[in-house]
Order: C-alpha cells, then structure tokens, then sequence
C-alpha cells in the first residue's frame, strides 16, 4: 500500500471532514535526464487539507524538473 504524505496521526473520520471541507490527494509530476534518458517520474500521494497551499510540498518536484530535466534530449 502506498504511503501517504501529511495523514500522519489523523482518523478516517477527520480525514473525511477534511474532504468535504475540500481537501485532497494530490501526485506531483516531475522529469530528470541523463543526457540521452529521460526519465518522467512521480511523487508520492500526498495529502493537501483544506485551505492549505500546496506550494511548498510542490517546490521540490518543481526544481528537479527545471535543474535536471529540461536539457535531455527526448
């Protein structure tokens, strides 16, 4: 089974409370090359509670893609 980012220490119930007040479950894409290989990645599923900004659980995978993924060649 999958690990989970931020459901540490929450019950089924606050997690649905946590839904209905509009909170999800989010995968950040990102991309890396070495040279000739690019590989397209994932992230774990993470969970963004409502009212929460995802930007900083975003910044990484926004980086590695930029640093290391835009210059392969496809």
């Amino acid at each position: 089974m999958p690990k989970i980012i931020g459901l540490e220490g929450m019950t089924v119930e606050e997690v649905n409370k946590e839904i209905t007040k509009g909170a999800k479950f989010v995968i950040f894409p990102y991309c890396f090359s070495i040279i000739i290989l690019t590989f397209k990645r994932s992230s774990e599923i993470h969970f963004i509670k409502a009212g929460e900004n995802s930007l900083k659980k975003r910044l990484p995978f926004i980086f590695i893609s930029f640093f290391l993924g835009w210059w392969g060649i496809p």
